[in-house]
């Protein structure tokens, strides 16, 4: 099982008790209502993972690297390159 599966699962079943009013219900009156706060919360923070997971990189054109430059004021060939060097470092350091 993969960590998006197993978040997918975990998210599903925080889900379905949420969903069961008189669950939620019968323990806010018992005094667990702290219980379902964390559900919530667990809920929330999985989606915003699996949500993080799913993004794609949107790199930049080389017509907008020369942009860029140009806005600059640094347009060189050297400056275009190192703008494209940069951003793939960048995404190779964000992959997982």
């Amino acid at each position: 099982m993969t960590k998006d599966e197993a978040l997918k699962l975990a998210l599903e079943a925080l889900e379905g008790v949420l969903d069961d009013a008189p669950k939620v219900l019968d323990a806010s009156i018992a005094g667990g209502l702290y219980e379902v706060v964390q559900c919530r919360d667990a809920i929330t923070a999985i989606k915003e993972v699996l949500a993080q997971q799913q993004r794609t990189w949107v790199g930049l054109s080389e017509q907008e690297h020369t942009e860029l430059a140009i806005e600059c004021g640094c347009l060189s060939a050297d400056w275009v390159f190192y703008g494209a060097a940069l951003e793939r470092k960048i995404k190779e350091k964000n992959e997982i």
